[in-house]
């Protein structure tokens, strides 16, 4: 069980970082001119800069960015206070405990999927 909650939190991040990449494709067509500056500077920002770049972008609708939000804010969750909050290594035989966490982290990453598969739609569709 362990190491499906490892394997989930890898995906997680993979699926973060896929988010940001889409971000910055979408973000950068925008600034037509200076597309390939922009698209370049982006892949050196943190995802919370990243954000707040999408939220001067006419593509984004509030709605877009209010799931961004919540991204940022459950990618940073994970990557500064789960493991300290929950302390996995010592409950990893506590079965009840480690699967909730399994049920947390599953609900989190089909909720980066599915906004990152609408960014992808998004990108395909319009440029």
């Amino acid at each position: 069980m362990i190491n499906e909650l490892y394997g989930l939190f890898g995906e997680i991040f993979e699926i973060a970082q896929y988010i940001e990449w889409n971000i910055a494709l979408i973000s950068s067509k925008s600034q037509f001119n200076k597309a390939k500056n922009i698209f370049e500077d982006m892949q050196e920002m943190t995802m919370g800069q990243i954000v707040n770049i999408a939220r001067e972008v006419e593509y984004f609708e509030n709605e877009d960015i209010e799931e961004l939000e919540y991204i940022l804010n459950k990618r940073n969750y994970l990557a500064h206070q789960f493991f300290k909050q929950n302390d996995i290594v010592k409950h990893k035989e506590n079965y009840k405990f480690i699967d909730n966490k399994i049920r947390e982290l599953n609900n989190i990453l089909n909720r980066f999927e599915k906004f990152n598969n609408y960014m992808s739609r998004f990108y395909r569709n319009n440029f």
